[in-house]
């Protein structure tokens, strides 16, 4: 089992792989993209993947990531950019910060390419849906309408540690989102992902698992 506390702590084992490439230069066109090009993983032996940069690609916190406006574009440029290269590899979890607020996604896959440029916003969630993109509509959470199977990425913007938050409101790919400070719980345990988002009082606000193929399996066969 793995457990890790974020944004402060990341593991890495058998079970998860822990990679942070994108965005580390503050220019996340051309450049970075043949970086992630080159070093992230085609495919791994790991059950899990994560990912984690600074400026995330779906969020309505302190920043809008619909407006190329706000931060230079480096938002609109992870989404349009990054992002599909990090779905082709796998990515079960993508973490970023930058707005200030807890956001967290529902499973999703290609939510890119749409609208005029340079804002390529997203469309509304029913549109989403009805292209497929919104993988489950559920909760995630194992004690209410269950657990995620492994398909698509989850996306978290982690940016309640500290300084002061703030928002628009809720993003289309946004299942789950609050303006309380707090960070987030990581247990990996073979086949099983939890996450669990802790405020600083130390209430659980929000709580998902994904589970793996050969768990979906252990499951359903009792």
């Amino acid at each position: 089992m793995v457990v890790a506390h974020l944004p402060l702590v990341l593991a890495q084992s058998e079970e998860i792989l822990v990679h942070r490439d994108a965005d580390v230069g503050q220019v996340v066109g051309e450049a970075t993209a043949i970086v992630v090009d080159n070093h992230y993983p085609a495919s791994t032996d790991q059950q899990w993947v994560v990912a984690f940069w600074h400026h995330p690609p779906y969020s309505r916190g302190s920043h809008n990531s619909d407006s190329f406006g706000d931060s230079y574009g480096r938002m609109v440029m992870m989404r349009e950019n990054i992002v599909p290269t990090l779905e082709a590899g796998g990515a079960d979890l993508l973490l970023s910060g930058h707005s200030h607020d807890y956001e967290r996604s529902y499973p999703i896959s290609g939510v890119w390419g749409y609208g005029k440029a340079p804002n390529h916003k997203v469309p509304s969630f029913e549109q989403l849906e009805t292209d497929g993109k919104i993988l489950d509509t559920g909760s995630g959470d194992p004690d209410g309408d269950g657990p995620y199977l492994d398909d698509g990425g989850i996306f978290i913007v982690l940016g309640h540690g500290g300084a002061k938050l703030g928002g628009y409101g809720l993003h289309p790919v946004m299942r789950y989102r609050e303006v309380e400070h707090g960070s987030c719980l990581l247990t990996v345990d073979g086949g099983t992902l939890t996450v669990e988002n802790l405020r600083s009082d130390g209430t659980i606000s929000d709580r998902f698992q994904v589970l793996d193929g050969d768990e979906r399996t252990v499951e359903a066969g009792g």
